[in-house]
């Protein structure tokens, strides 16, 4: 497999923001934690991602990724990870009281790839490495194992080491997984330092709203593959299949239906059945806007008094004008989830829970301070802002 798969982890993982950030749906990513961390550390340092802790979002060049040259991008993946010393191996392969003078991360793998022979069995490449260059790793110092009074030996430290170094090759796409060293075609080229160029596959959209999608599939139709359907599989293929919450939630975040359908029509002739299903559950959206965190905002005051009929959403929303109503900031999970389950959709803006008072334009300022100024109730804003402090910084 020529193609770097792990751009396409880093889009889907830049396409769900974690709950450490944002609360988004769980990834169909099954990979062991270690897989993970890596796949998470190297495209942070190659600023695709940005990681904090445990979570991820977009990087300062994921929207780049999206519609640039991939063979670039793998190869930046790869040089980083040569250069990088904040992925360190060490802590992953011994568990060590104390150490001596050792290679850094980025000296030891260039080290390992340098000494890299094709169709070379990967036992004998450690054999010979432990032969040629029994300590290439320490040297020199104290080395002794947590709870031990002895240094690690070759098969507790160098070994493991070379094991995992190997290992993230295949995760980078440079060797092909085996035995034997075997570098994929377009991993040689990598290696030289040129850059493989790719042709892609569009997804195949089916009559029962089933998308098939081979691996070689553009990041920027993976991506919004990734937003507008639900994954299915991602084993040797991928498999998604778009339904009304998939679209609905699409276009909850500010996507327009057409321009949904534009997107689409790029990867062929879509069914019919899908086309005008989309339109129809497109059609009453924009009909409701989310504020400020605490504003609801209606098309007219009809579909306002038709929303307050409603019991449940009539007891914690209040209209405060003729197509305004608000509620308060704990209610406000609740109120979105029963206007879902009543099949009204409100757009929601990117940030709408948290948008700061001193960063609204003048429009923006105009509709809350008059909203606010209508509202009887002590209600309170996000960060815990009375409507008294909003009005007094408008």
């Amino acid at each position: 497999m020529d193609y770097p798969l792990i751009i396409n982890d880093i889009v889907r993982l830049g396409a769900h923001p974690s709950d450490f950030f944002h609360r988004a749906k769980n990834l169909n990513i099954n990979y062991p934690k270690k897989k993970l961390d890596f796949i998470l550390s190297i495209a942070n340092e190659a600023e695709l991602l940005s990681v904090a802790g445990k979570g991820w979002r977009k990087g300062k060049k994921f929207s780049q990724l999206l519609k640039g040259n991939v063979g670039r991008y793998w190869y930046l993946l790869y040089s980083t990870f040569l250069e990088t010393e904040s992925w360190d191996e060490l802590p992953l392969v011994v568990n060590l009281k104390s150490m001596g003078e050792r290679e850094t991360p980025g000296g030891a793998r260039k080290f390992v790839i340098s000494e890299l022979q094709e169709g070379e069995p990967k036992e004998a490449f450690k054999r010979r490495l432990r032969e040629k260059y029994p300590e290439f790793y320490r040297k020199g110092g104290v080395w002794k194992l947590r709870r031990e009074k002895r240094a690690p030996e070759w098969e507790e430290l160098e070994g493991p080491l070379i094991d995992l170094i190997l290992k993230e090759l295949e995760w980078l796409n440079v060797l092909d997984s085996g035995e034997k060293i075997k570098f994929t075609p377009a991993g040689k080229d990598i290696i030289k330092g040129k850059i493989p160029d790719f042709i892609f596959e569009k997804p195949v959209v089916k009559p029962d709203y089933e998308v098939i999608a081979r691996v070689k599939i553009h990041p920027g139709d993976l991506y919004f593959l990734e937003r507008v359907a639900e994954p299915v599989s991602c084993d040797g293929i991928y498999i998604y299949r778009i339904s009304r919450q998939s679209v609905l939630s699409l276009i909850e975040k500010g996507q327009k239906p057409e321009d949904i359908l534009k997107a689409m029509r790029n990867w062929g002739e879509l069914p019919v059945n899908l086309e005008e299903n989309i339109k129809t559950w497109g059609a009453r959206f924009s009909k409701l806007k989310l504020k400020f965190g605490i504003v609801v905002e209606f098309e007219s005051p009809y579909l306002l008094k038709e929303v307050l009929q409603i019991k449940e959403i009539g007891e914690i929303l209040r209209p405060v004008g003729e197509k305004t109503a608000i509620a308060k900031v704990e209610d406000m999970a609740k109120l979105k989830k029963l206007l879902r389950s009543n099949d009204y959709y409100a757009e929601v803006p990117r940030k709408w829970e948290s948008k700061k008072i001193l960063y609204l334009n003048e429009e923006e300022r105009k509709v809350l301070k008059k909203v606010l100024t209508d509202s009887l109730e002590e209600l309170k804003f996000p960060y815990n802002l009375t409507i008294e402090e909003i009005i007094d910084k408008l």
